[in-house]
This record gives C-alpha cells, sequence and structure tokens, in this order.
C-alpha cells in the first residue's frame, strides 16, 4: 500500500511464488531456481520476468538491494 497516493498494489501468483522464495532463500538466484523448479519451466522469458519483477518491486520500495 502507498498511503502517499492512497493506492493499493497486489501480486498475481507467480509474482507471489517468487517473492516468498526470494525472501525465504534470499538470493536471487536461489529464487529463480526455485520458481522454475515450482511451475516446471527453465526459459530465458521466466528468469527475465522475474529480473523486471524484481526491478518494480525495488522501484516501489517493497525491496531493497543489498
Amino acid at each position: 500500500m502507498d498511503t502517499k497516493k492512497n493506492e493499493y498494489y497486489v501480486l498475481n501468483e507467480s509474482a507471489m511464488v517468487f517473492f516468498r522464495y526470494l525472501v525465504k532463500v534470499g538470493s536471487l538466484e536461489s529464487a529463480k531456481k526455485l520458481v522454475a523448479e515450482y511451475y516446471g519451466y527453465e526459459g530465458e522469458d521466466l528468469h527475465a520476468d522475474l529480473d523486471e519483477l524484481l526491478h518494480e518491486l525495488v522501484h516501489l520500495g517493497f525491496l531493497q538491494q543489498k
């Protein structure tokens, strides 16, 4: 929730799976691997989509890069 703009953000199922793995393991590459295993798919577009999601979560302030 962005209280300044009074906006709510909702993650779809695949984004939530990624977010949970990322928080659990704390490593981008490990989270990507777990998501790929979860969905049984290893395509490059999956990794690109997860990179884009990560960028958006950081941009919105939901995550911070170390």
